[in-house]
C-alpha cells in the first residue's frame, strides 16, 4: 500500500513540476549517480556500481531527448557533443573500473547545470 501511495506521490510530482524544474531534478540526480557510481567502485561493488552508471547513461540520453534543435540549433549540437563525451567518460569508467573519468563528467555536467540554472534564474 505504502509502495503504491509513493509511486502515486512521484507521478502526480513529475507531472505537475515545470519543465525547467524537471531538468533541475536530472541534473542533480546524474550528478548523485556519478558519486553513487564512485563510492560503489570504492567499495567493489559490482552491481551498484553497473546500476549507477546505466541510470547516469538514461538520464544523459533524456537530457539529450530534451533539447529542441529548431530553437537553438548551435546550442544543441554543442550539447550534443558534451552529453557525448559524458556517455565516453561513463563507458570508460565502468570498463576500466576507475572514477577518474566520472569527475571528468561530473564536471562537465556541474558547468552545464550551472549554466541551465543561470538561463533560468
Amino acid at each position: 500500500m505504502y509502495a503504491r501511495a509513493a509511486s502515486a506521490y512521484k507521478k502526480v510530482s513529475v507531472e505537475s513540476a515545470s519543465p525547467a524544474r524537471v531538468l533541475d531534478e536530472l541534473f542533480q540526480r546524474l550528478r548523485l549517480d556519478f558519486r553513487l557510481a564512485k563510492e560503489a567502485m570504492a567499495a567493489e561493488q559490482i552491481a551498484p556500481r553497473c546500476n549507477a552508471l546505466s541510470h547516469a547513461l538514461k538520464l544523459v540520453n533524456a537530457l539529450e531527448a530534451s533539447l529542441d534543435r529548431d530553437v537553438a540549433p548551435d546550442l544543441c549540437e554543442g550539447l550534443v557533443n558534451l552529453y557525448t563525451f559524458v556517455c565516453e567518460q561513463i563507458y570508460l569508467a565502468n570498463s576500466k573500473v576507475i572514477p577518474e573519468p566520472l569527475d571528468a563528467a561530473d564536471e562537465i555536467v556541474a558547468q552545464i547545470h550551472q549554466a541551465f540554472l543561470d538561463a533560468n534564474g
